[in-house]
């Protein structure tokens, strides 16, 4: 993809990182849904748009005299990224709740 795919990597990954957490984090503040559903929400729908994303990206690298490997790659390294924040999500989801259910355990 060379320098400017690189940094058009950067910037729709920074700008769907922030979309994503941002949706996520006032979803579970307005306690509409946990963490550990929105977690595996955001990874089930990673692939989909790493795949959406991925077709721009290809089809970038072809335009520019490229074999469509490097917007493959960057397509790849999205989907996992994306992935890995869902599955931060699902950690933290279940820190959340063993904490809670060790707070309201009541004593013996």
């Amino acid at each position: 993809m060379g320098d400017s795919g690189d940094s058009l990597f950067y910037i729709i990954l920074l700008i769907l990182l922030f979309i994503i957490n941002s949706r996520a984090i006032k979803q579970y503040r307005k306690k509409k849904s946990n963490l550990m559903l929105l977690g595996l929400l955001i990874s089930i729908l990673a692939p989909v748009i790493a795949i959406l994303i991925g077709l721009i990206f290809v089809a970038l690298d072809k335009g520019t005299g490229g074999d469509g490997v490097g917007g493959a790659l960057a397509t790849a390294a999205l989907g996992w990224v994306i992935v890995l924040n869902g599955i931060i999500y699902i950690v933290i989801g279940i820190i959340l709740k063993i904490k809670s259910m060790i707070s309201n355990r009541k004593p013996l």
